[in-house]
């Protein structure tokens, strides 16, 4: 008899312990969870309005040079594998960058062929 609730005690223990099997995304979220946006966003737009060394960070990341390195840094085939990446994972990494190149007036990235998501079938 002890040894049946040995043997279902580490079954119940094996099945309670296994992986599950969780998406990118899904971490992405719990992550973003975490975070108190509201603060944040308050934070920064403080610090973008009042803080002359913020301004001029900004001043750079908006200027040609940033774009060069920009342009450059998102031609890298290891950069194009890492997005595609992400992309085949659920994260929408082209979406989330180009907010960001449109915030700052930078050249929006395009998706590789491989990693282009088709929602319509060719008859």
């Amino acid at each position: 008899m002890k040894l049946a609730v040995v043997v279902i005690a580490c079954l119940v223990a094996t099945v309670a312990c296994a992986p599950t099997q969780r998406a990118l995304t899904d971490d992405f979220d719990d992550f973003v969870a975490l975070l108190p946006l509201e603060d944040l966003l308050n934070l920064a737009m403080r610090y973008l309005v009042t803080d002359q060394e913020v301004q001029q960070a900004l001043l750079y990341l908006q200027g040609e040079e940033f774009a060069s390195v920009w342009d450059q840094f998102f031609a890298l085939t290891a950069v194009k594998d890492l997005l595609n990446y992400l992309e085949a994972a659920g994260v929408p990494a082209y979406d989330s960058l180009n907010a960001v190149a449109d915030f700052l007036g930078l050249t929006p990235l395009k998706p590789t062929v491989r990693s282009c998501k088709f929602t319509h079938k060719i008859n």
